[in-house]
């Protein structure tokens, strides 16, 4: 009896340590999502006058609000689409990818899911973007985002509000 409990507590552990993070169509809920624009400002305040216009524009440029997400996993990959832009796709187990954004910068990409939630972190030669996606107690999925940077004093953080899509 006593070994037969104990190999169920290790499926169940096994089980549970395969469960991927949080996977279908979210559609963004403003009101219950931080102000990005505030957040930004907070952070481009922190530089002198004469810097604070390019450090606004640069943060903008790399903190787009999405309307829409989509995460989907494969037996070896994750694939996160924001909009309508192409899926990011990286190893699921945390190995290290590269990514091209749009503009051709290129990133070190990692992603792996730990305790249900899905973290995907892009580094460049100018900081770091870490992006937690994680399923609330209400159904929402929640988009944490850290944008870290040698030129910021402390990092850019803030928190978008996902419903799941009826379609």
């Amino acid at each position: 009896m006593r070994g037969a409990a104990l190999g169920m507590a290790v499926l169940l552990a096994l089980a549970a340590a395969e469960v991927p993070g949080p996977e279908g169509t979210f559609i963004l809920d403003r009101a219950a999502s931080d102000d990005v624009k505030a957040a930004i400002e907070r952070s481009a305040g922190e530089f002198n006058f004469l810097l604070r216009p390019f450090a606004r524009s640069r943060l903008t440029k790399a903190n787009p609000v999405p309307r829409k997400v989509r995460i989907a996993y494969s037996s070896s990959e994750v694939s996160v689409q924001l909009d309508a832009a192409p899926p990011v796709v990286a190893p699921r187990d945390g190995r290290k990818a590269t990514w091209k954004r749009d503009d051709g910068a290129l990133f070190d990409l990692t992603a792996r899911t730990e305790g249900g939630a899905l973290h995907q972190t892009f580094k460049g030669d100018d900081g770091e973007r870490t992006n937690v996606y994680r399923l609330r107690q209400d159904g929402a999925l929640a988009m944490e985002v850290t944008l870290s940077s040698p030129r910021l004093d402390k990092p850019l953080t803030y928190t978008l509000v996902f419903r799941r899509s009826g379609a």
